[in-house]
């Protein structure tokens, strides 16, 4: 594959949260109530610098035709289970529609914290800061709410305006509900868009979690010096500090693939696979097997059924 010496930037600023996180110095029940919601391993994450030279190596492998990546001769497909592995959440429940119009009640958030102004990363880190010097009682619902916006903004899905897009008001404004969707399917189809987008400019903003693909990329490394076999989860842990490549060495790194050195799937672990939808093939040889003796018993009585009046029919004629 030819290298289109593409330039891309991004603001996926993992690191701006970091820092943001440090400095609000959050109590005890606030980190408690992000836990509760299913982005509590965010809090664990440590400081991750999103680096350019990285990013323009990877994307320039990049194949928009077959939507997947060209690594050592092989199409390598990043999917929504990937995301499960890396940022560990979910791919189970409701989906999540990228282009949902809001209601008047997913509105009140936005009119009470961003009036007649869009979802801005400054704007919110005022409001967050506002909501901590207020009582818990009055204030850790919209904190959660509003926290989880920044995650998004800066994380998740984020965007070249650094602002929220709106539609994701919709999915925080009930946070019992919020693990009833698939919120690794969103970030998924949030980021391939963008790259598939970014692609056919081979230049500006890609928005979404940039962040995961490095990572990713060292999931389908076979192989790799220095590589610890302990197994960390989410897996995005398994690659911080020293695991990740020095800025500069991407591109040759990346270009110097083989296919014996590249693996098109990532294995699950049990603890993954919990995060994943049912498998439905095993699902029908479930019901199978549990239907299995009820239809022999319900064809057990047909045929009693069928025979009853066989026998009263020559019962009858016996009489006569």
């Amino acid at each position: 594959m030819q290298s289109r010496n593409v330039n891309y930037t991004t603001r996926c600023a993992p690191s701006k949260f970091f820092d943001f996180m440090n400095e609000v110095k959050l109590k005890d029940e606030h980190i408690k109530a992000i836990a509760d919601t299913p982005f509590k391993e965010f809090m664990r994450f440590p400081r991750l610098p999103v680096q350019r030279t990285f990013l323009n190596s990877i994307l320039d492998r990049w194949d928009n035709a077959s939507s997947c990546f060209i690594l050592g001769g092989k199409r390598v497909f990043i999917k929504p289970q990937d995301i499960v592995v890396i940022l560990g959440l979910s791919m189970r429940g409701e989906y999540i529609d990228l282009k949902k119009k809001l209601d008047d009640c997913d509105k009140q958030l936005k009119d009470k914290y961003f009036p007649n102004v869009l979802l801005s990363r400054n704007l919110m880190e005022e409001n967050i800061k506002k909501l901590l010097e207020q009582s818990l009682e009055e204030s850790l619902t919209d904190f959660t709410k509003l926290f989880i916006l920044y995650i998004f903004n800066t994380i998740l899905f984020p965007n070249a305006s650094q602002t929220t897009p709106k539609f994701l008001l919709h999915y925080v404004n009930n946070l019992e509900k919020m693990h009833s969707y698939a919120w690794a399917t969103a970030v998924y189809e949030f980021l391939v868009r963008s790259i598939s987008e970014g692609a056919k400019k081979k230049k500006g903003y890609v928005n979404g979690c940039v962040m995961i693909l490095e990572p990713w990329l060292r999931e389908h490394i076979i192989l790799q010096p220095g590589l610890t076999t302990k197994m960390v989860y989410p897996r995005l842990l398994r690659w911080v500090g020293n695991n990740y490549q020095q800025a500069g060495t991407h591109k040759k790194y990346i270009n110097s693939l083989i296919h014996t050195q590249v693996t098109e799937d990532i294995t699950l672990t049990n603890e993954e696979k919990i995060l994943l939808p049912p498998d439905k093939s095993n699902m029908v040889e479930e019901i199978r097997r549990y239907l299995e003796p009820v239809l022999l018993r319900i064809e057990e009585k047909i045929d009693t059924m069928l025979v009853l009046p066989t026998q009263l029919q020559k019962l009858r004629s016996e009489e006569k």
